[in-house]
């Protein structure tokens, strides 16, 4: 097998746990991929990989596959596929956890065929899954059509947070050749959960400017003011304010009412063909002050290295977000494309702040175009750019790092995991793509963690939690992860706690650490429970 280069490995595992194929020439197996959840409710979370050029018998319908976690990491072979049955609809362009639209406690899943053809050509389609027990079903529990000749609707698919804080996660959708006002203006879509899982009339954004894609790449933003309600980020790479394509990033608060009608944020890169929003995500929280951050990045910026790339950190507050980056990285590699996607990686050194994953996909050390996927670590300042996890694939054109996604906690060590995407890496069929898991790990802590977890009471807002105290402890940290996504942090000098502002009906995961002097001890998985109505 074709071996990779790891760089400063840091905290993320030396070498990939596990590593898929798709074993079908020019598939492009690892185009997309990402974080699924935890579909069948086993506690371990799954992940998902793309194939939008397989064909089994329709050329190119494209195939997803999703792949459950397990005590020692993701399991070998595909636990669930899809292929679309139609012909060039390219399904797994995109692929994400959509949450749990229809809160019944397991995460639910998106993908879509940005080329699907029903009604109209090319229009595009996204089918959602839902999960259960017995993993995902065979058939989509939800569909949706672009209704538009070749508008690409289902390029770009996410999870969108709880964004009306009803208890239901929602999904958002980009469509970035739709034609409103104007030509390939690009459209983008919010269906939002409920009972009975996704419904039929979405929330829908445009900005009437020509040939801007919006809708580039759609991401969920976390609670970036913290007012209860999630939001979300669009990117626009081919916006234009003065600079041709110097692209844009747009930011959109959620209310009890659904999505607000106008953006509430919006950066641009004011600099020509930078394509700034051709990858956006919600970073988690990189410096644990309570407030979800955001990463975007422009993959073609060129200063004054050609196509160099870029990736720019805003932090969130009370009022919104910060007008100007935080935190910004250049590759300083002419053609590398750093940031051709970005994402957030959980907290995979397990120090309480969140981190981030770029790639890279045209990054050259030694073989042309091999790619390379960095992970930046969170701290109380925010990023740095000094400790810096890189893996690269060593092997030419493989473009390692197209695709890179956070893989939730995926051996269930308490320690977050990351995925990236090779998708013309050959092993035996050219260009068949392939996608790899690295595990987190966690620093070595004289501190112990805690023990014994008790939920002693649950309401419909809050809980109250207790645990064995550990002597040497100055301080805990309890995390409150609400399926779907989003979290509450709360500090505690003692071994109980009454966390209070939760969603009504919703399901959250208990995550606890001790503190000893600076240092924070491993994570430990505290237990799971659900609001009560």
């Amino acid at each position: 097998m074709n071996g990779y280069k790891l760089l400063q490995p840091m905290l993320l595992e030396d070498s990939y746990n596990w590593i898929g194929e798709s074993n079908q020439e020019f598939s492009e197996y690892g185009k997309s991929v990402g974080k699924a959840g935890d579909v069948n409710g086993d506690g371990y979370d799954d992940v998902l990989v793309g194939s939008h050029y397989y064909s089994n018998p329709e050329y190119h319908e494209g195939k997803v596959f999703l792949y459950y976690g397990s005590e020692t990491g993701i399991t070998p072979g595909a636990s669930w596929t899809f292929e679309s049955d139609n012909e060039n609809a390219t399904l797994g362009i995109s692929v994400s956890g959509a949450g749990d639209v229809n809160n019944d406690g397991f995460d639910d899943v998106i993908a879509g065929a940005h080329t699907f053809t029903g009604d109209q050509n090319n229009e595009g389609k996204v089918f959602v899954f839902y999960g259960s027990e017995d993993g995902l079903s065979i058939t989509p529990d939800w569909t949706a059509e672009g209704n538009q000749v070749g508008c690409d609707f289902g390029g770009t698919v996410s999870c969108a947070g709880d964004v009306n804080n009803d208890g239901y996660d929602d999904i958002i959708i980009g469509a970035i050749f739709y034609d409103g006002a104007e030509e390939d203006q690009g459209r983008v879509y919010v269906y939002y959960g409920s009972e009975d899982g996704l419904g039929s009339a979405p929330w829908i954004a445009e900005i009437d400017q020509e040939g801007i894609t919006f809708g580039s790449h759609v991401s969920h933003a976390g609670n970036v003011n913290g007012d209860e309600y999630d939001d979300i980020i669009i990117g626009s790479r081919k916006y234009n304010d003065g600079e041709n394509a110097e692209g844009a990033a747009f930011v959109y608060y959620g209310s009890a009412l659904g999505m607000e009608e106008d953006y509430a944020w919006h950066y641009e890169s004011d600099l020509a063909n930078t394509k700034l929003g051709q990858s956006v995500s919600t970073a988690g929280d990189v410096n644990n002050d309570g407030y979800n951050d955001i990463i975007i990045s422009g993959h073609n910026y060129s200063q004054p290295e050609t196509d160099e790339g870029i990736a720019y950190m805003f932090l969130g507050s009370e009022d919104g977000l910060s007008l100007t980056p935080s935190w910004s990285y250049e590759s300083n590699l002419i053609n590398a494309l750093f940031g051709n996607q970005c994402a957030d990686a959980g907290d995979v050194n397990n120090d309480g702040f969140d981190d981030v994953i770029i790639g890279s996909r045209e990054y050259t050390n030694g073989e042309t175009s091999e790619g390379r996927a960095y992970v930046f670590y969170g701290s109380a300042t925010g990023l740095s750019d000094s400790d810096i996890w890189i893996a690269e694939s060593n092997q030419e054109s493989a473009f390692f790092g197209y695709s890179v996604s956070g893989a939730g906690d995926v051996n269930g060590d308490s320690n977050d995991d990351v995925i990236v995407g090779a998708k013309y890496w050959d092993e035996g069929e050219e260009d068949e793509g392939a996608a790899f898991v690295y595990l987190g790990e966690s620093e070595v802590s004289p501190c112990n963690a805690p023990e014994s977890v008790a939920i002693l009471s649950v309401t419909s807002t809050s809980v109250t939690i207790s645990w064995d105290a550990i002597a040497e402890a100055s301080e805990y940290k309890i995390v409150l992860k609400k399926s779907g996504g989003g979290s509450v942090t709360y500090f505690s000098n003692s071994a109980s706690l009454t966390v209070p502002g939760l969603t009504p009906n919703s399901d959250y995961k208990i995550i606890l650490m001790s503190k000893c002097n600076s240092q924070f001890s491993r994570r430990i998985f505290g237990g799971n429970f659900t609001t009560l109505p």
